[in-house]
């Protein structure tokens, strides 16, 4: 999934010396204790250094405390150690959360290219429109052509301008409970972003709010909404 910032850590871990820092950090990170899983990260490092996968989980964390050349400089290792690393999502929103848009584009467009997927679709489109691509939206219908079936299909539709914030809301439900509060953050999420695009900065900001008030803290929405809102400040 590319909906949660801690996928990257599933799988098993057990034959790493520095397992149980690994497995610690891996917890501290979804429960959002970003500098106890830094911590551990850092730990597991100097037990067994060069370990792409750690640089990668650590790279998340210093993303989310918006230590972000830091986190660069770990994706860009984690590339170096191990080709087969998927960090260009992961890079792309850190160097997006920058402001350095073009330079997201460039990587989130890569990370597309490996992994279709219409989340990465989205942030893709985000990228372009910041950096003032002037089809980003055809772009984006193109770019998910073949992905769009159910949710978040529809957001692709609001950001085409085919449908409104209100039937956006409408539509942000599953029957199961918790993913229903998780479509739900996502809708607020992307929502703000339209705001931000038409300049109505205080509604964004609101959205941007009841995304980091209200959602679990492994999101990449919350991470979002909790990098747009320091550089609303």
């Amino acid at each position: 999934s590319s909906r949660r910032r801690h996928t990257r850590l599933q799988g098993d871990w057990s034959s790493d010396v520095c397992s149980s820092d690994l497995s610690r950090g891996k917890l501290f990170a979804q429960r959002g204790e970003v500098e106890r899983a830094i911590s551990d990260f850092d730990a597991a490092l100097s037990i067994k250094p060069g370990m792409a996968k750690t640089h990668h989980a650590r790279a998340a964390e210093f993303t989310a405390n918006g230590n972000y050349a830091r986190a660069i400089a770990d994706y860009d290792l984690a590339q170096k150690l191990d080709a087969a690393s998927k960090t260009h999502f992961g890079k792309g929103r850190t160097q997006f959360y920058m402001g350095d848009f073009a330079s997201a584009s460039a990587t989130i467009e890569d990370a597309l290219a490996a992994q279709p997927n219409i989340y990465i679709a989205l942030w893709l489109y985000l990228s372009r429109k910041r950096e003032g691509i002037s089809d980003a939206e055809e772009q984006l219908e193109r770019d998910t052509r073949r992905l769009r079936g159910g949710w978040p299909s529809p957001l692709v539709a609001y950001y085409m301008g085919r449908t409104d914030e209100q039937s956006i809301l409408n539509g942000a439900t599953d029957t199961d409970e918790q993913r229903k509060r998780e479509i739900r953050c996502e809708a607020d999420f992307y929502l703000a972003h339209g705001l931000i695009f038409r300049n109505e900065r205080a509604r964004a900001q609101k959205l941007l709010q009841q995304v980091t008030a209200q959602c679990a803290k492994d999101l990449l929405e919350y991470e979002g909404a909790s990098a747009e809102l320091r550089r609303m400040k």
